[in-house]
């Protein structure tokens, strides 16, 4: 807040407010569904109260139905937080960096000064509309209630919001560094910690422009934020500086808090808090989340890749990249590196009382502490809060039920993390090493996540955490797999469950496999008739982890995820065989049978130095489940095949039907259901029972005919060619 000075001010009562000075030159300009406000100060003013009607205002209109604000005076001002609070780190230079202590509101145009207020709204309406503003001023209890031509302005011709973007503020002499500000909207903010404006570093070469780039987003630890877009304090980074090669980079500056499950609602001495019921909101997620799909959408001046946004971080940052992927697999295609995060998703009630977590208690709360989660990005809509309905009473247990949340998306981005042995910041034994001794049974195994990592004899330092598998780098049109059962996998040596030791260790981290940019024997297939791609095992030393000293052979699970054209088909069969690289007679083969969202495993593929060759294909006898409830085979015929736009579909079998209804569902090759058709009984004297399915509207392709019938299922493939 800025210095004021005190003047007398008039009081008089007006519909129950008392009148004292009103601001002056209020105008309003609107971009992008957000309406910038600016007035001039009110000498001795404390606060200032935005209303927002659909018609011009008289006195009787201020009310608190109308009221969409309250804000402290000095808004124009940058008021950039005190970070000494947080782990003793220096306050820099931030507003000498950038030119100025205040905002613009235009891209870098003329900064407001010590005389201009700002307030932004976001338009929520639905297709938005005209609307009128009036802006108050607040003398300590006291609220001038007079409107005139200098505070009320209107109407606005305002647009609905529907990706919020961001106003340049400075940029580095090469114009390769740049710093944003964003304002989130209002009533996802809590005011009482530094407003509703937060900076943003983005390394983006001029030449970039018109080009496709990768997205990373670079996530921080509690005192290294500042240090990732500042040079001594007072200089911006340039894109070279910032180590953004060729790829567009996206920094997020947080005051110590990289969780991406956010703020509390309020703060104390200073810092950010959590009251007993109180409601935590990711503003941290949700303003890094606005920043990507700007980049990605087509309208920014870069051209970001949306199948190829990556994440990384280091400590609170690790988490974050992990945490947020996971909650977004429709936007990151995979995780670079997490590292020296909390990996522990399962942290149980005892370890609460020790280390790390207890110094920085006020980060998860009280011990009986009911918290709700909310998550406030919704895919369809900017605005529109979503609750995710997770309650619990630390952050950690949150984090393992967004696992669980997600678990059956065919879009999960790969995971690659790492963390250190000696780590007595973020505490071994409670926090890491119960994901790291059981490889099978954590959060990411567990649920089938496509995930590598590896522990490390180190400390609290980001070094070595690429001992990850380079193969899950990969856009998001791009498959990756989900390994479990890995023989190639170090194993944690028993002591540490004790005590924090010398051990490193990997897991899923020698097993590569072809991709599109790292093609083992020959290039992966995945179409709609075929999925193929090389397994091999990787013997080199990686980075820091131990020198390998198996046998050669190794055996893995493989669940494939993200697949782009092969069928998903639920209750599939599947059939695989395992050809040694370079051809030969198959040394495997046998079937996968696909769960209730058409995720299969190949259990047990064997897999060398030389690479083995993994194919997998439907059925040939249609991909029939049988539920062990009856022995005669349910047949789907279908004509005719392919199509255009319109199906035939019958089951021929009255003996195994009976009386039964069939239902017919029609999937794409994802696994989604496109189409329920109305449920059938078969016809009298044998006669099949049909449907006809209308394709008209949809995409040309393939889609997977399901019946089911007295507990028989029963899939077949059809074509809509147009």
């Amino acid at each position: 807040m800025h210095t004021k000075f005190l003047v007398p001010v008039v009081l008089f009562s007006i519909y129950g407010f008392v009148a004292g000075a009103a601001p002056d030159s209020l105008t309003a300009v609107h971009r992008h569904g957000q309406t910038f406000l600016t007035w001039k100060d009110v000498p001795g003013a404390t606060a200032y109260r935005i209303y927002r009607a659909g018609g011009a205002m008289s006195p009787a209109d201020l009310i608190v139905a109308n009221r969409i604000a309250e804000i402290q005076s000095g808004s124009s001002k940058i008021g950039y937080w005190d970070i000494t609070q947080i782990k003793g780190t220096a306050v820099r230079d931030f507003t000498t960096a950038i030119g100025s202590d205040f905002y613009r509101i235009d891209d870098l145009g003329t900064p407001l000064n010590d005389s201009n207020e700002l307030f932004v709204w976001t338009t929520q309406e639905s297709g938005g509309g005209a609307f009128h503003y009036t802006v108050t001023a607040v003398t300590g209890a006291s609220e001038d209630a007079s409107i005139g031509a200098g505070n009320r302005v209107g109407p606005v011709s305002e647009n609905e919001c529907v990706m919020i973007w961001p106003v340049e503020q400075a940029r580095t002499a090469d114009q390769s560094g740049h710093v944003f500000m964003m304002w989130m909207p209002y009533d996802k903010w809590a005011l009482d910690f530094q407003g509703y404006a937060y900076p943003i570093y983005l390394a983006a070469k001029p030449e970039f422009i018109g080009q496709k780039k990768k997205v990373v987003l670079h996530m921080h630890g509690a005192s290294a934020y500042f240090n990732a877009w500042m040079n001594d304090g007072s200089t911006i980074k340039t894109a070279v500086e910032a180590l953004a090669s060729d790829y567009l980079m996206v920094i997020a500056d947080d005051p110590g808090m990289s969780w991406h499950f956010g703020f509390a609602d309020t703060k104390q001495n200073g810092v950010n808090t959590i009251a007993d019921g109180s409601v935590v909101k990711n503003y941290t997620q949700y303003r890094n989340w606005c920043m990507i799909r700007w980049l990605i959408s087509g309208q920014a001046p870069w051209l970001g890749d949306s199948n190829e946004v990556a994440a990384l971080g280091h400590s609170m940052g690790g988490t974050g990249s992990m945490t947020f992927a996971i909650q977004h697999p429709e936007i990151f295609a995979y995780v670079e590196y997490a590292s020296e995060g909390i990996n522990n998703w399962l942290m149980d009630p005892p370890y609460r009382a020790d280390g790390w977590a207890k110094n920085f208690a006020y980060c998860i709360g009280s011990e009986d502490q009911d918290l709700e989660y909310r998550d406030l990005i919704s895919k369809d809509k900017l605005i529109d809060n979503q609750d995710m309905g997770m309650r619990a009473w630390a952050w950690l247990s949150m984090r393992d039920s967004v696992t669980l949340a997600y678990r059956n998306r065919d879009d999960l981005p790969f995971l690659n993390f790492c963390h250190g042995t000696q780590d007595g910041s973020i505490d071994w034994e409670p926090q890491g090493l119960p994901v790291w001794q059981d490889h099978n049974a954590n959060p990411f195994a567990a649920n089938l996540f496509p995930y590598s990592g590896c522990w490390v004899n180190r400390g609290h330092s980001s070094q070595g955490a690429k001992g990850a598998n380079p193969s899950g780098y990969v856009p998001k049109n791009h498959f990756v797999l989900a390994l479990k059962n890995a023989s190639s996998d170090d194993q944690l040596n028993p002591a540490c469950d004790a005590v924090s030791c010398a051990d490193s260790g990997q897991f899923n981290a020698r097993i590569l496999w072809s991709t599109e940019r790292t093609t083992i024997n020959e290039p992966p297939v995945d179409s709609p008739d075929e999925f193929s791609t090389t397994i091999k095992l990787d013997t080199k030393t990686i980075y820091y982890l131990p020198v390998y000293g198996g046998s050669g052979t190794e055996t893995v699970d493989i669940t494939p995820r993200r697949l782009q054209q092969f069928p998903r088909i639920p209750y599939a069969e599947y059939d695989w065989q395992n050809i040694p690289a370079g051809g030969g007679a198959p040394v495997q083969n046998g079937t996968a049978i696909a769960d209730q969202y058409g995720m299969f495993t190949i259990e047990g593929f064997r897999f060398s130095v030389a690479g083995n060759k993994l194919v997998v294909t439907t059925s040939s006898a249609g991909a029939t489940v049988n539920a062990g409830l009856d022995d005669q085979e349910v047949m789907i015929k279908t004509s005719p095949n392919p199509f255009n736009p319109v199906v035939t579909i019958a089951v021929r079998n009255q003996q195994a039907i009976g009386s039964k209804t069939i239902v017919f569902e029609i999937f794409d090759v994802h696994g989604n259901l496109v189409a329920k058709l109305p449920a059938v009984s078969p016809a009298c004297g044998g006669l099949p029972a049909e449907i006809t399915w209308n394709a008209a509207g949809k995409a040309s392709g393939v889609y997977i005919v399901r019946a089911v019938a007295k507990n028989r299922v029963h899939t077949t493939r059809i074509i809509y060619s147009k």
